[in-house]
């Protein structure tokens, strides 16, 4: 059985059976969908991702959750911008000090891209300044792999999550899955790895990941690491109730 770390809600998922929902984290994609995840999460006892925004009244609340450990913060950090990455640290501050990762998203999903100068004063100002924090890095860092694999390599708190892979491996202009996967696999070990679909979870789908790249590439050892332990780990750090 795999943990996701990486899925959605459809506006539907109250009608969803509680068996439906994969054990792993639910990720908000926008701060008007964090009232409902986090209801349907805590229903299911799943973990939940909410979506922080400093400038939005429901920061305090986000906040004060990450504080009690019952959900990790997320953000689109490309639309954010290095410069104002320090509004952040609040939040940055209380996962370090309750020993739970903030999930970061450093890349694009359209034409454009985000610039890897960003993408490394992100992560150098995070790593600098929280050395004890976790960062779980969405979609494997998307257009900006190679920067976060360069820091993944410098510190085992990075970790990379790896929904939207074959997306990821044609914005790195990578041949294929499996040569991502290989750089992966000698750059940093398999406990910095996270399984994640991307999926939206709804009644009439479930989530369909191709295996095949992953188990031609990674050990069974390794596979166990991505696929269930790293997940378990981060699980076993939050108070789902």
């Amino acid at each position: 059985m795999k943990i996701d770390m990486h899925y959605h809600l459809s506006r539907e998922a109250d009608t969803i059976p509680a068996g439906a929902a994969p054990l792993g984290c639910i990720i908000s994609r926008h701060p008007t969908e964090n009232e409902r995840c986090f209801r349907f999460a805590t229903r299911k006892h799943r973990a939940v991702a909410l979506f922080a925004d400093p400038s939005l009244q429901d920061w305090q609340r986000t906040l004060f959750l990450v504080k009690k450990r019952k959900a990790l913060s997320y953000n689109h950090f490309e639309n954010v911008g290095a410069a104002s990455i320090s509004f952040f640290d609040p939040i940055f501050l209380a996962s370090e000090e309750q020993g739970i990762p903030v999930i970061v998203h450093l890349s694009r999903h359209d034409d454009e891209r985000l610039a890897r100068a960003e993408a490394s004063k992100f992560l150098n100002r995070i790593c600098t300044r929280f050395p004890r924090l976790q960062v779980i890095v969405a979609h494997l860092g998307g257009e900006n792999f190679w920067t976060v694999l360069e820091y993944a390599a410098a510190s085992e708190s990075i970790l990379l999550d790896t929904s939207c892979f074959q997306e990821t491996a044609d914005r790195a202009e990578l041949p294929c899955v499996d040569s991502m996967f290989r750089w992966m696999s000698a750059a940093i070990s398999s406990r910095q790895i996270l399984f994640g679909s991307d999926h939206t979870l709804s009644k009439d789908t479930q989530s369909t990941v191709d295996s095949h790249s992953f188990r031609r590439v990674f050990s069974e050892p390794e596979l166990e690491d991505i696929f269930q332990n790293n997940g378990n780990r981060i699980l076993r750090q939050m108070t789902l109730v």
